[in-house]
């Protein structure tokens, strides 16, 4: 069931991860399809935040 996920996870039983998304509020990511809702922390893009690399 989607409501039980906890924030930083999405999906049928919870089983996606969140992207490196921005932490901005409760959820970080939309609860069914992964989407960031706030955006992608630096050096990350993408609509889950999962495209990309961190600057060194």
């Amino acid at each position: 069931m989607f409501s039980e996920c906890v924030n930083t996870h999405f999906g049928i039983n919870c089983s996606g991860a969140c992207g490196h998304c921005k932490l901005t509020s409760d959820r970080i990511c939309d609860i069914i399809s992964g989407e960031c809702l706030h955006g992608c922390k630096t050096g990350y893009n993408g609509r889950r935040c999962d495209e990309g690399e961190v600057y060194r």
